[in-house]
């Protein structure tokens, strides 16, 4: 059985697999991931102690969320760079 993969990981596969610019734009966490992060983020911000797990699981989730937003940008600078392209239709 293979273990599934945190969300850093599923990051990092994710962009390995050259996906264009509007699947990048459109790439999110699933519920499951966002429900994860946010109470992480909760109790991490309220004071409450996070296991060394949950730390880990925090700061990778920071770090997927840190390279998607790089990924993004970039993403919709090559969306405007085409559509400031004229088309070359003979």
């Amino acid at each position: 059985m293979v273990a599934e993969l945190d969300f850093l990981s599923k990051t990092i596969v994710f962009l390995a697999s050259s996906p264009s610019p509007e699947d990048i734009i459109a790439f999110k966490a699933s519920k499951e991931e966002s429900r994860l992060f946010e109470e992480l983020v909760y109790k991490s911000k309220f004071g409450e102690f996070l296991s060394e797990s949950e730390e880990k699981e925090l700061e990778s989730m920071f770090m997927a969320d840190h390279i998607m937003a790089i990924a993004k940008v970039q993403a919709f600078k090559i969306q405007k760079a085409r559509q400031n392209t004229p088309s070359t239709v003979e």
